[in-house]
């Protein structure tokens, strides 16, 4: 079931019930608590999806229009020259890596009508060139070193690729801010709904306290009150 609650709510929900466990809240900054939150679903997301579930779409996260440039083919050692290259503007943000892929869940055309580009591992671009049943299907891969996603496209159809459709389960949801959909709106903000399942909220919350309570319980008590640095510190009469 998708979720209605928004990041800024459940970094609220972690906050109050620690404060009702009387936990000292004055040097928690709800920075720290947005980056556990965001920490937790990553893992709970990659547990999900290791044990073989599918990614429901109320965790996808949609970048609207990504903008496309062309570049030169020498860029990737693999391609050959004079081959018609693709890149991202901006780095596309990271996914959550599973066992043996990325989430990716379409590259495509901006009409999601149309069926999506063929992925291919980018050490296995030679190879389908040379096929010529998929030698003039255009296929995308992403170079870990860089973080920009790269097309590989055919001639006839290299003027009309200037914005593509990514979407995926990302490891930072806050990165999609910086991409547009097709009218100019980001495509994320901390009071949208977060994309999690909905079952996974309680989850966070619970796993986020639990944190902080052993965090707090590591930490010697200033049995003088003074607040120095002399945590039990036998006191001499």
């Amino acid at each position: 079931m998708a979720t209605t609650t928004s990041l800024n709510h459940i970094i609220y929900l972690i906050l109050d019930q620690l404060r009702g466990r009387s936990v000292v809240t004055d040097t928690i900054l709800p920075e720290q608590v947005e980056q556990i939150v965001i920490n937790l679903r990553s893992q709970l997301i990659k547990q999900d999806s290791n044990k073989g579930y599918t990614a429901d779409p109320y965790i996808i996260q949609d970048l609207g229009c990504v903008e496309m440039e062309v570049v030169d083919a020498a860029e990737s050692c693999i391609i050959e020259a004079g081959c018609n290259l693709l890149r991202s503007v901006k780095p596309i943000p990271s996914t959550i890596e599973l066992h043996h892929s990325q989430l990716f869940t379409r590259v495509g055309p901006v009409n999601k009508g149309l069926p999506g580009y063929d992925y291919v591992h980018y050490e296995r671009i030679p190879y389908v060139l040379s096929n010529k049943y998929t030698k003039n299907r255009v296929k995308y891969y992403m170079q870990n070193t860089d973080g920009y996603l790269y097309l590989v496209v055919p001639n006839n159809i290299l003027q009309v690729l200037r914005f593509i459709n990514v979407q995926g389960v990302f490891e930072d949801p806050r990165d999609a801010y910086n991409f547009e959909d097709c009218d100019g709106k980001p495509c994320y903000s901390p009071s949208d709904p977060f994309p999690i399942k909905n079952w996974m909220v309680n989850s966070i919350v619970d796993m986020a306290i639990k944190l902080f309570l052993a965090t707090q319980a590591a930490v010697p008590e200033d049995s003088t009150n003074n607040n120095e640095n002399d945590y039990n510190t036998p006191q001499t009469k």
